[in-house]
């Protein structure tokens, strides 16, 4: 057995950096403490909820992972399912959706006032296939009364990205 020490590694040529496929290169990572209510089953942004990477080689892979705070604030005068969407856009590209006709992190209030709050966490693995600069956005609707982020429950919200090698 032989072991190899090293003090510097030095690239052959200037650019993307020594990269071992499965490995991180890079991670940025932004908070979000800005509410977005909304009772629209139209989707909007999600305040604080972007975030840019430019990735070193165009054949690497972006994990994005995302958490919100998600408060739904039911009433007893609505019986039917309280909902909060998602959807994840690379640029102006829809990645990841979560349409308002479908059930998502949600609930269904009793017959008095009744609330629900939970952490959203998602995963998502993405191969954006360039070297340019890459725009990650997450925007929310709902069915119902739903807040994102509201600074005064939860902890807020994040988005990281991380570009891993292959």
């Amino acid at each position: 057995m032989s072991t190899l020490y090293v003090d510097t590694i030095t690239e052959k040529t200037s650019g993307s950096g020594v990269q071992i496929a499965g490995h991180v290169v890079q991670v940025v990572s932004v908070s979000a403490n800005s509410l977005l209510s909304t009772t629209s089953t139209s989707f909007a942004d999600i305040p604080g909820m972007t975030a840019t990477i430019t990735p070193q080689n165009s054949s690497n892979k972006i994990l994005i992972c995302y958490v919100n705070h998600i408060y739904i604030n039911g009433a007893s005068n609505i019986s039917n399912w309280q909902v909060a969407c998602t959807n994840l856009y690379r640029d102006s590209t829809l990645i990841r959706e979560e349409p308002t006709n479908q059930y998502h992190t949600g609930h269904v209030p009793d017959s008095t006032t009744h609330r629900f709050m939970d952490f959203q966490t998602v995963f998502y693995y993405d191969s954006p296939a360039t070297t340019s600069a890459t725009t990650y956005k997450l925007q929310g609707a709902a069915v119902g009364e739903v807040m994102f982020n509201h600074p005064s429950y939860g902890n807020g919200g994040t988005m990281t990205l991380m570009e891993i090698a292959q």
